[in-house]
């Protein structure tokens, strides 16, 4: 049956440095070891792995993993498991606390040769300072029983430094906090609510419009009934007028034409 190697056998292995490498006795803490954080980083700013401690004092105080961003490290301790011991890795609760999830693997197989490669992702909005030193991820490590052994193929490979590939990823990294995309969010939800503004203001534009357009067609069929009823009024006292022109015309021929036969008359006798 797998074995937890306890707090007494943890410290005799880090003193003896048989499978933890460059490992000290106060991080072990009960049957859990903490492994450090260590001088080798990854960080997108340098494009390539620096050495912490050949940066200038300066650079030193700036180092820290930006909202957003994820940064790569490796432990402070080197690892050399014999067959029969493999580890779990559990994240450390204060380093969640103060806004880092780390990245990585959560077991760690037998056979394996070469520090911890692990990722810190902040999560919060503030900087996390990376420091050297600082207790990054704790593994609890079990003993294998000779039935439980199998023939373990070695991890490959040994790693002393980062991938390639990793390197190249880091060098495309962009951080982007949570903190902005709440802003992002927030100046969308502003662009959203005055293009509803001036969506509704152009309602009310509209809706004034057709009411005058509507008011005006109200005015101009007024307009046109008063007309139609002004040249039908106009249509019959104008037929009024030439019928009485017309009966003042023929009393005047009748008129005219007695008066003439009456003086015709009076020349004859």
């Amino acid at each position: 049956m797998t074995k937890v190697i306890n707090e007494s056998r943890l410290k005799e292995v880090i003193k003896n440095q048989t499978f933890i490498i460059n490992g000290k006795e106060e991080n072990v803490e009960g049957i859990k070891y903490d492994f450090r954080l260590g001088r080798r980083i990854l960080k997108n700013r340098y494009n390539n792995p620096i050495d912490y401690d050949k940066l200038p004092e300066e650079e030193k105080k700036n180092m820290v993993v930006e909202p957003g961003e994820v940064v790569f490290a490796l432990t402070e301790e080197r690892l050399k498991l014999p067959a029969n011991i493999c580890a779990e890795l559990k994240q450390k609760r204060k380093i969640s606390h103060e806004g880092i999830m780390t990245l990585g693997g959560a077991s760690i197989d037998p056979l394996y040769e070469g520090h911890l490669l692990v990722g810190l992702y902040n999560f919060s909005s503030e900087n996390f300072p990376l420091r050297p030193g600082k207790k990054l991820i704790a593994a609890t490590f079990y003993e294998l029983e000779k039935e439980e052994m199998d023939k373990f193929k070695k991890p490959l490979p040994v790693i002393d430094d980062f991938p390639d590939e990793l390197i190249l990823m880091i060098k495309k990294h962009s951080p982007t906090s949570i903190q902005s995309v709440i802003e992002g969010l927030n100046k969308l939800k502003i662009e959203f609510s005055d293009l509803r503004d001036r969506w509704h203001d152009k309602e009310e534009w509209f809706d004034r419009f057709e009411d005058n357009l509507e008011k005006q067609f109200t005015l101009i069929k007024e307009e046109r009934e008063s007309r139609i009823a002004c040249d039908k009024k106009f249509e019959e006292d104008l037929t009024k007028i030439i019928w009485k022109v017309g009966w003042l015309s023929g009393t005047i021929v009748i008129l005219g034409s007695i008066v003439v036969g009456y003086i015709v008359n009076l020349i004859i006798k």
